[in-house]
């Protein structure tokens, strides 16, 4: 029998709060991994119901030699100060970040282990996954793989949950940015795209599943958050405009802009258009000079068409742009 030493070890981190209802189910889809060794590590925030508890009886249960589950409190709010504690913990050779309220299918670790394997085990490996609705509708995520940083923001790539990536890598890619409250995997993933030029893609299958409800913080309208959202997209804005100039950066200069215009165009469509209005100025202000005149068309028609409930733009924008 193999050791846990001699095999790949994944750490799974879940940053939990108020997820009693739900987080039974979570825990119970990495029970039933059939990969091992895993290190699981419940990052608690602060419940205010039976998470905790629900965390530690399942530690005491099920914690062994080949599934190593650790119980943290972090008092700091908000999930990527939870992250970040875990990460801090971490000890496996790649790191995957769960949700509490997910599912990940019983060949899920299995799969990307054997795809880490394959590819001689590059800094990260990602997949794709089932958005199930409350009707019970289930879609595909993310709509289209890609490696580029710049097709991350166009329309979402690696969500959160979707990558495992190498633990010495992430020195690299920097730590959750425990001041965004949206739109904060958006920034995480752009960052990850920037340094995992190496990511493979397992593609036969979904291998998880997000279960969109009520309390879903991705449920919540642009109205309410549009500041939170501004404010991880300026966050990238930043990061874009360390890189070196030349075709990329301007793409990714492109692509923000398309994104700065897209919570314009969701304000209009939610019955704000004057706040829609700023949003589309400080996207066309921030183009670069280069393919101005299709970019600026191309966002006013955004604004208008997105506005109204249209869907798919990304599709050609990403290639327009």
């Amino acid at each position: 029998m193999n050791k846990p030493e001699d095999l790949l070890l994944i750490t799974i981190i879940i940053p939990i709060y108020n997820r009693g209802k739900m987080l039974q189910k979570t825990l119970e889809s990495i029970l039933c991994q059939i990969y091992r060794p895993i290190e699981l590590i419940l990052v608690d925030n602060g419940s205010q119901d039976n998470s905790l508890e629900i965390c530690l009886k399942f530690q005491e249960t099920f914690s062994c030699l080949f599934l190593n589950i650790k119980v943290l409190q972090e008092k700091k709010k908000g999930a990527n100060a939870a992250r970040n504690a875990g990460l801090a913990e971490a000890t496996g050779d790649y790191v995957l970040f769960f949700d509490s309220d997910d599912e990940l299918f019983e060949d899920c670790i299995a799969n990307m282990v054997g795809e880490l394997i394959i590819d001689k085990f590059p800094k990260a490996v990602a997949v794709t996954s089932y958005l199930q609705l409350p009707n019970g509708t289930r879609t595909i995520r993310p709509k289209h793989i890609s490696k580029n940083p710049a097709d991350h923001l166009f329309d979402t790539v690696i969500p959160t949950h979707s990558i495992c990536i190498k633990r010495s890598v992430l020195n690299e890619i920097g730590p959750w940015d425990e001041d965004l409250e949206r739109w904060q995997d958006l920034e995480f993933g752009f960052r990850t795209l920037l340094q995992t030029d190496d990511l493979v893609w397992f593609k036969d299958k979904p291998l998880y599943v997000v279960y969109q409800h009520e309390e879903s913080i991705s449920g919540k309208s642009y109205f309410e958050d549009h500041e939170k959202m501004d404010a991880s997209l300026m966050k990238i804005k930043a990061t874009i405009e360390k890189q070196k100039k030349g075709f990329k950066r301007r793409r990714q200069q492109r692509a923000l802009c398309y994104k700065i215009g897209s919570i314009g165009a969701q304000l209009r469509k939610e019955g704000h258009p004057e706040l829609g209005k700023k949003y589309l100025k400080k996207a066309l202000s921030q183009l670069p000079f280069a393919r101005i005149i299709l970019a600026h068309c191309l966002l006013r028609f955004q604004y208008l068409y997105e506005g109204k409930g249209g869907r798919g733009l990304w599709r050609i924008s990403r290639i327009i742009l």
